[in-house]
């Protein structure tokens, strides 16, 4: 079953591990390295089963892939995940365990920063594997790289604006954000800085709570009715698949653009988007910010050229967006056509 899911989708290699002595279980999925190695993130994440890791592992490697393709990167795409509660099971010895699985590998996947892992924790990667970028700065890192996901993500938001509704001025706009962690809550400043109007939910209560604190006039929901709440864009920046069957007919919104990776359950949905008319500004392409502001790390980092690199989304969502208007098809497919056109054969 897991060679098939594999041959469908052209992934290279899928590796596990338990560790006995500190109980980690790991996944770590690589897409392709055809471009390069493997870079993207290690999420620390509660899964309810091993399918369900499993299922997310793939579609963010694979997502990494066309990400670092679109943005003109030479990596491929990969991922890895730590089963767990990041709050309650996280232990420097198993953070330890996981660095020593990623360094196995020989180089052919570059771990970093994703949900339930820190900067910090990513220097404890470093005292076991040279493979691994976003540490912070005192560890010779580049520090977090949410803020440059978040300014990716408002620039592109600024893009699907100017194709919605024929201007990228998105003052006076009611923009939904589910999730305002650490993304999130930047990105939300950023729009109110912008003029919009937001409503945020947050399934941790306490984060909603304090971004509301900080600006009182943001309107909070319940993170379970976010998604059908009125707005002109719809931001997810949580989870993947919030945009299912089950939930893509209570839409309200003109546009969905958001930080979140996999934000769609399927293609079905991209397409059904497109056929209700709801501007969709591709994940892999909106918020490649981070995985810019990682990538420049390996280089030598240049804040000045990244935010330069990240900028650039405006134009590449713009283009996306242009372009499935043109061909009257979802500009999930164009996105997609993009980054396998980019990856080298």
């Amino acid at each position: 079953m897991i060679l098939e899911k594999m041959s469908e989708r052209n992934f290279e290699n899928i590796h596990f591990r338990f560790d006995e002595k500190t109980g980690l279980r790991s996944i770590i999925a690589i897409h392709s390295t055809k471009g390069g190695p493997a870079l993207g993130g290690c999420r620390f994440y509660p899964y309810p089963d091993e399918a369900t890791g499993l299922n997310d592992v793939m579609n963010l490697a694979h997502a990494m892939s066309y990400k670092a393709a679109l943005a003109g990167l030479p990596l491929g795409g990969g991922k890895s995940i730590i089963f767990g509660d990041a709050k309650t099971s996280k232990t420097q010895e198993k953070l330890e365990a996981f660095a020593e699985f990623v360094e196995s590998l020989g180089g052919r996947y570059i771990t970093s920063v994703d949900s339930g892992t820190s900067p910090e924790d990513l220097n404890v990667f470093l005292t076991k594997t040279k493979h691994v970028t976003g540490m912070t700065v005192d560890h010779g890192g580049s520090g977090d790289p949410s803020p440059t996901t978040a300014l990716g993500t408002f620039v592109g938001i600024q893009a699907a604006a100017e194709i919605a509704f024929g201007s990228s001025d998105i003052s006076g706009k009611t923009i939904t954000i589910q999730g305002v962690g650490n993304v999130g809550k930047i990105l939300g400043k950023h729009l109110i800085e912008a003029g919009a109007k937001l409503i945020i939910a947050d399934y941790d209560a306490a984060k909603a709570a304090e971004f509301k604190d900080q600006f009182p006039e943001v309107a909070v929901v319940d993170h379970t009715k976010i998604v059908a709440t009125p707005a002109d864009i719809f931001a997810p920046c949580a989870m993947g698949g919030v945009i299912n069957t089950d939930t893509i007919n209570t839409l309200q919104c003109e546009v969905v653009a958001g930080a979140a990776n996999n934000p769609l359950a399927s293609m079905d949905i991209a397409n059904a988007l497109h056929a209700k008319g709801i501007v969709y500004a591709p994940d892999f392409a909106i918020n490649a910010g981070g995985l810019i502001h990682v990538a420049d790390e390996l280089e030598g980092f240049d804040p000045a050229r990244v935010e330069k690199n990240t900028r650039r989304i405006f134009d590449t969502i713009k283009n996306i967006l242009t372009r499935a208007n043109n061909e009257n098809v979802s500009p999930a497919k164009i996105a997609r056509d993009m980054a396998r056109e980019a990856i080298p054969a």
